[in-house]
Formats: C-alpha cells, sequence, structure tokens
C-alpha cells in the first residue's frame, strides 16, 4: 500500500526537487499528473507504507517553503478510454537533477476526458541509476492518448523513449508503482 503526499504547486523548480531526493533515503516517486477532470499539473510524493513517518516528517517540516498533504489516489484513467504509455531509460542522478520540468507540455491534454502521467520512480539502494521514468496518457480514443503522449516525451527528448511491449503489465506497474 502506498501513501500518497500532494505537493504544493511551487514545487515544480528543480531545485527543490532536487532538495528533496537529496535528503530522501527510501524507496519513493514523483508524479506529475495532469487528471482526467483537469487541466493544470499536480505533483505527488508517493512512499511505500512503511516509510510513512519518515516521509512524513520530512515533508512536514523538513524542507523549508515546500507544503505537502496527505490525500488519497487521484483519478487518472478514462473510464471508457485508451490508454498509451511510454517509459525512459534509467537515469543517472546527474540527467535527474538537469531534469527541466519548465518544458514538460501538456496542453495537448483537454479538460474532460483525458489525463497524462509523468512517474520518476527513485530507488535510493542503487549506486546507479538511482531513476526511473515513465509515461502514460489516457484519452477517448487512441489516437488522442498518443498524441498527448507525444507531447509529453517531446520534453525528454534526449532519453531513449522506448513502448512497453506489454502494455497490460506497463500499466499496472504504473498503478501499483511496481520497480
Amino acid at each position: 500500500m502506498a501513501k500518497i503526499f500532494e505537493l504544493c504547486p511551487e514545487i515544480k523548480t528543480k531545485e527543490k526537487l532536487a532538495e528533496i531526493f537529496k535528503r530522501i533515503n527510501f524507496p519513493s516517486a514523483l508524479e506529475i499528473v495532469v487528471q482526467h477532470l483537469g487541466k493544470e499539473p499536480n505533483y505527488y510524493l508517493v512512499f511505500p507504507e512503511k516509510y510513512f513517518k519518515r516521509a512524513r516528517f520530512l515533508l512536514n517540516g523538513g524542507f523549508p517553503g515546500i507544503q505537502a498533504k496527505e490525500v488519497d489516489d487521484y483519478a487518472l484513467f478514462h473510464h471508457a478510454g485508451e490508454t498509451a504509455g511510454a517509459y525512459g531509460e534509467a537515469l543517472d542522478n546527474d540527467k535527474f537533477f538537469n531534469l527541466d520540468f519548465k518544458r514538460i507540455d501538456f496542453s495537448k491534454v483537454n479538460e474532460v476526458a483525458e489525463s497524462a502521467l509523468i512517474q520518476i520512480l527513485f530507488n535510493p539502494f542503487k549506486k546507479e541509476r538511482r531513476f526511473e521514468i515513465r509515461f502514460l496518457s489516457s484519452a477517448p480514443s487512441l489516437y488522442q492518448a498518443k498524441e498527448i503522449l507525444g507531447a509529453i516525451v517531446s520534453a525528454f527528448g534526449e532519453y531513449k523513449i522506448r513502448e512497453p511491449q506489454n502494455k497490460k503489465l506497463f500499466i499496472n506497474k504504473v498503478n501499483f508503482r511496481e520497480p
């Protein structure tokens, strides 16, 4: 079971994100999401339940200027829609800390019935390539889902982006935030 914290909107600067991940010493995920009933991206940190106390301590006072609140899971998928997904090569630490989150283009996501997710998994127990990145979009048609996916992936042009071989397994891993 995962615990989810929504971060204040000002978090999207890479300096603040880097600050969080430099101090977290347990597996976690950063999720940047435009939900299926919205237009603006929301930022979430997700932790396994066993790290909840440590995560709450860090997020409630451990980072000056960063506000976080615990939330339930959010709605991502259009109930009768199609889904497109992709993943990027594992990122070394420097590549992650140099990501420019302001370049991400969510403009293709319509306010109703479409959504997009960028999921960055972090595992501090790995020596190198501690970050893994995944992309997912949902829309009424596969064409629309792929159009959204293409727009958000374009901000990560310097990474090798691949389509998952088993889409159903990939979506399941994203949903359950599994490595």
